[in-house]
Parts: structure tokens; sequence; C-alpha cells
């Protein structure tokens, strides 16, 4: 090898290694000046080696401490090697990296104060007081609507107690909402808090990490002072209405729009038989189950016309009502739609009132009216009857002077002068009937009054007599005569009804009228007398078998 070809080959083991020796440009002789040219370009390819390596070098740690921060593993020197690294800019690529990071992250700090300006807002116009709690029941924030609340102007509470600004701990524990949602972990509401004459609703609500972790409450307090107040105002007309209802005598069903009973008062119930609650939610026609002469379905047709075709019915007078033990009453009525504000049909109401004893007392009265003109035509006839029997019963005493007691003739007459005395009695009734004359009153036992006039009446037919007169029977004012004529005629009526016989069952007993029986008579005390038969019966509006009659008092 030539003396030029080893001074290449050691220049160029000197470039690869730094710690190899330079050239001797001594050694080099005629050489000497290249040697000591390639001396300065490997001393200077030495320092550009070490500058490499330095940028090399932090270049890799700072990519990696990007990958770590962005949580990546930091590079192996085999996956990028030095050459490439500094080909690629990796400065270059962290400033663009960073500068997107920033402008993403002014992005989203914009959003976050979009959003915390909105919060803010809906924090600040909620309609109750908000107030954010930690775990120790100390305030962290509260809103404008809190503090005017509950607090006095310009009062900072940040760090105080809810306890002590808002119950001012007059509420017991097992009452603080913030304590019970403490031990639920739910949200919690109070209903109607009264303070310092205030109303509240309460409401809190835990708020948690993605843990679970309880991190702060919070509590909204809703004043509701006015809304309590107008439920009160309303509470007070419904109890009135209700009073009102209660106390009127007239019976009182409003229904729906579909028909079911929501209301019915006291007087409904007992003249329909239905209570309240069975009422309640029940088509109105199964309750009020009522017609007209002539109508089978008397109640739907109404509601047709009340809900339907908005129809308001004026009193209905003579309706029969069924109850709900199957006893019919008469009764008057009303109806009308309830209109709601936009006028449309929100229900009905019915209106009646119990009317059969009006219509007791109006047939008693036309009874009476028709008994006062048979009585002017009885008093007529009673009158001239009594004068003929007077004339007979004057002649028939002279002709009796003119006999002797032994004279047949005398019997005779003597027949005939006590049957014209049994006929002036009976036109002595017939004035007392045409109130021509007063009835002899006398204090007697009925029971024996009663079983006398019905044995009479009885003997010489085919009929018996069953008797159940009560032991104690009061005794009572009659007059004797009048009431064993009626019981003599109650008793032929019912033998006249049996013309092959039967038996006659005859009941007496001590009665208690009170002011809700039908029977057209003043309370008191009374004897009742009924008079039985299995005969054929007689028509309905005629049948008389009850005989009142009045104690002494």
């Amino acid at each position: 090898m030539s003396l030029s070809e080893q001074i290449i080959s050691l220049a160029n083991q000197a470039l690869e290694d730094e710690e190899y020796p330079l050239l001797d440009p001594q050694a080099c002789g005629e050489y000497s000046p290249f040697a000591e040219l390639l001396n300065k370009i490997i001393v200077q390819n030495r320092q550009q080696r070490k500058k490499y390596q330095r940028t090399e070098a932090y270049l890799r740690d700072k990519i990696n401490q990007m990958l770590q921060v962005i949580g990546t593993i930091p590079l192996r020197p085999e996956e990028l090697d030095g050459e490439t690294l500094l080909s690629l800019d990796p400065l270059g690529i962290i400033a663009g990296s960073f500068s997107q990071i920033l402008d993403h992250q002014r992005e989203t700090n914009e959003k976050l104060e979009l959003a915390m300006e909105e919060i803010n807002a809906i924090f600040e116009t909620v309609g109750g007081g908000i107030l954010v709690l930690d775990t120790e029941q100390k305030i962290i924030s509260y809103n404008k609507k809190f503090s005017q609340m509950f607090c006095d102007a310009g009062l900072e509470i940040t760090g105080l107690s809810c306890r002590d600004i808002v119950c001012q701990r007059s509420v017991p524990p097992e009452e603080c909402a913030f304590l019970e949602m403490i031990r639920t972990g739910k949200t919690v509401s109070r209903t109607n808090c009264p303070r310092d004459e205030r109303s509240f609703n309460i409401i809190a609500s835990p708020v948690s990490d993605k843990n679970g972790t309880l991190l702060h409450v919070v509590i909204l307090y809703i004043d509701v002072t006015e809304l309590m107040q107008a439920k009160a105002v309303v509470a007070q007309e419904k109890e009135r209405l209700s009073i009102t209802l209660e106390s009127i005598a007239e019976g009182v069903v409003a229904t729906d729009s579909k028909g079911y009973i929501t209301l019915i008062n006291r007087a409904a119930e007992e003249i329909t038989g239905w209570s309240g609650d069975d009422a309640i939610n029940t088509p109105v026609c199964n309750i009020f189950n009522f017609y007209q002469l002539g109508e089978e379905d008397s109640c739907s047709t109404l509601m047709k016309d009340v809900l339907q075709d908005f129809e308001k019915i004026e009193r209905m007078s003579n309706i029969t009502l069924k109850e709900k033990k199957g006893a019919e009453r008469l009764i008057s009525l009303s109806a009308a739609p309830i209109k709601s504000e936009d006028d449309r049909v929100a229900g009905s109401i019915f209106v009646f009132r119990d009317i059969t004893k009006e219509k007791l007392l109006d047939e008693e009265m036309v009874k009476s009216d028709r008994m006062d003109s048979l009585g002017v035509l009885a008093g007529g006839i009673a009158h001239d009857f009594n004068n003929l029997m007077s004339s007979v019963l004057g002649n028939v005493s002279l002709a009796k002077q003119f006999l002797t007691p032994q004279d047949k003739m005398y019997g005779l007459l003597d027949e005939t002068e006590k049957s014209t005395r049994r006929a002036k009695g009976l036109t002595q009734q017939l004035l007392t009937f045409a109130k021509g004359g007063a009835p002899i009153v006398n204090l007697v036992s009925l029971k024996d009054l009663i079983e006398e006039s019905a044995r009479f009446s009885s003997s010489g037919s085919q009929i018996k007599c069953d008797f159940s007169i009560a032991d104690d029977l009061w005794p009572v004012n009659v007059d004797t005569g009048q009431i064993g004529q009626v019981i003599q005629n109650l008793v032929i009526n019912a033998g006249q009804a049996m013309p092959s016989g039967g038996t006659v069952r005859i009941f007496a007993e001590n009665i208690l009228l009170g002011q809700d029986d039908i029977v057209p008579l003043s309370h008191g005390k009374y004897v009742k007398v009924a008079i039985k038969d299995r005969g054929e019966g007689i028509e309905k509006e005629v049948l008389q078998t009850n005989l009142w009659v009045k104690q002494v008092k």
C-alpha cells in the first residue's frame, strides 16, 4: 500500500472513531500539507457530529415528554433513527401541535365560559332560591333569589350553615331535608315548611362525581305562600259549600261530562238510599233511578238532554224515584249542565226534593174536601131523617098510652120504639160526621172495643177473627160508637171479600211517629190498628187498612 493510501485509510478511521488519533504530518513526508488538511476536516466533522448528537438527543427527549403528556410511551431508538428524526422537523410538528392544542383550549374555554354564563343565568333566574352546600352543611354559593328570601341586604353568608340562615335551628333533625338526603342518598322533598308566616317547598338533591362520591348538595326553596293561601280560600269555600249542601233539604247530585257521579249530599243519600262512598264514580242512572209515567228510561233521556243538547231542565214534578231498597218516592226535579270556561259541558247538576208527604197531604186535603161535601149532604139528610123519626117515635109513644103491657100490640109498639131510637142514634152519628154534632169521647181500652166489635160483626158468618193485640196497648180517648162502627164495617168488608170463608187477622200496637215518617199526622204517640184478610182485594187507590187513633196526652 502506498503512503497516500495509508494516509487516506487512517483519515477514514479517525472520522469513524472519535477516539482514534489524528494524522501525524511529519510522518507523512511530502504529504504533510495534505495530512494537516485532513486533520482539520476530521476535527470539524467530530464537532459537527457532537452538535448533531446533542440536537437528536434534545429532540428525542422533548418528543418523549410530549408523548408522556398525551398519555403514550416514549420512542425507542429503533423506532425512529436520528436522521429520520431530524428530517421530520419535530420542532415544527410540536409547535403546530401546541398551536392546535392552544386553539382547541381557547375554543373549549369560550364554550365553558358560555356554559357558565348560561348556568349562572339559570341559577339567577330560576323561580326559587338556590343554595349549594358542602357535605358539612356549609354554604358554598347561592343565588340572588335566595338572598332576597332569607337574608338581610348586603349580608355575606358563604361559609355559614344553612341551619343558621333558613330554619334558624328551629327545625328538628328528623325534618331536615339536608340530613334526610345525606341519609338516603336520594332527592328529598319537603312540602309546606313554614317560616316567618311564609310557606316553602324544599327540594334537596345530591351532586356526586363519576365514582358516586357526594360532592355537594343543591337545595331549591320555592315560596308557596300565595298558593297555600289560595288553597286555604278554596278549602274554606269548599267547606262552606259542603255545609250549605248538607244543610239544605233538597238532594243534590253532580256528575262529570261522562255522567259519573262526583258529588252527592246527605239529603240525596237519604232520598236515594245510596251512601256517598258507594255512589261516587258510579253512573248516575245506576243510582238516580227515576221515571215518569209512560217512560221506562227517563234518566238516560234526561242525561242526553243535559250533557249533549246543553238543555236546562226546569222543575219537573210527580216523578217516581226507586231507591236502593226498591221503595218508591215521588220527587220534583231540576237539572242543568255545568259549563267550563271554554263553554264546553264539564258535567251536570241535579237538584231534587222528596214530595211524597206533600202528595199524601194533598190527597188527604182532596179527601177532606170530599168528606166536607158529603158531610153537608149527610147533615141535611140526617136532620130530615131525625125529624121523621121524632114524629114516628112520638106517635108510637102516644099509641102505647092507649094499651096495657099485656096487650099483644103493646109489645110490637115497644119493639118499634126501640128500633126508632136506634135509628135516631144513626142520625146522631150522621150529624157528627157532618159536623152538626159533637162526638162523645171517653177514655177506653181499645183492646176490649176491638174484640167486641169484631166478634159481633163476624158472628153468623164463615169467617173467624184472629187477634194480635199488644198487652201494654195504650188507653185512648175515642167515641166508642164511631170506632166500634169502623171496626165492624172493616170486618164485614173482609167477610164480603172472602165469600168462601177465612181468617181475618186484627193487629193493634203502640207506635211513636217521628219527623221522618210519611204518615200525614203530627208527631207523637199513636195506637195503630191493622185489619188483614185473604180476599181478592180492591183498588190500591181506595184501599184503607190502617186506622190511626191518637193517644190522649
